[in-house]
């Protein structure tokens, strides 16, 4: 009928996008072996990788097994040595190894709340979602995140994301 409307519910905030590329940019940061965590945020639009820049990083493979190589070291690679990403994709792939080794740094050294607003200053994630479709609520979302890593009073990487693990298990 065209009337304005506004849905108030607890229920699938785990599940929204804007949650996930957050968590998973925290698993990659606890884990750098985590690739499917890291092809996630590579791909978020934190990072806004394509899914040709993921492929040309996945077909990096060790030279004595033939096995691909760990995503981040083949992110790595990339920033290090142009031309094994498509060449409009290059600047991304450095900004995206530049923002995950500072991050990477940080994390431990100051708190999930911390760690999370630089991420998100890093990556201006909370303006890019603010120019979404709903992008009010997505902001939202990503802010009431960091406000849960506030009172959490969770110090680890690791134990922050079972937290919230937990926390989204009783959701459901």
């Amino acid at each position: 009928a065209g009337l304005p409307f506004l849905t108030t519910a607890g229920r699938g905030y785990y599940d929204r996008q804007e949650v996930w590329d957050v968590l998973n940019l925290l698993r990659v940061l606890h884990n750098p072996s985590d690739d499917l965590a890291l092809a996630a945020a590579l791909r978020s639009p934190m990072f806004a990788l394509s899914d040709d820049a993921l492929f040309a990083l996945r077909m990096n493979f060790r030279l004595d097994s033939n096995q691909p190589i760990l995503l981040m070291d083949a992110l790595k690679l990339a920033a290090e040595n142009q031309g094994m990403v498509p060449p409009d994709e290059q600047i991304a792939v450095d900004f995206a190894w530049a923002c995950l080794e500072r991050l990477r740094r940080q994390a431990g050294r100051v708190t999930i709340a911390d760690l999370l607003r630089a991420a998100l200053d890093a990556t201006d994630y909370l303006v890019i979602l603010s120019g979404l479709p709903d992008g009010a609520r997505r902001r939202g979302n990503v802010e009431k995140l960091v406000a849960k890593a506030e009172t959490s009073g969770k110090i680890g990487l690791g134990a922050f994301t079972r937290y919230l693990s937990d926390l989204s298990e009783s959701e459901a």
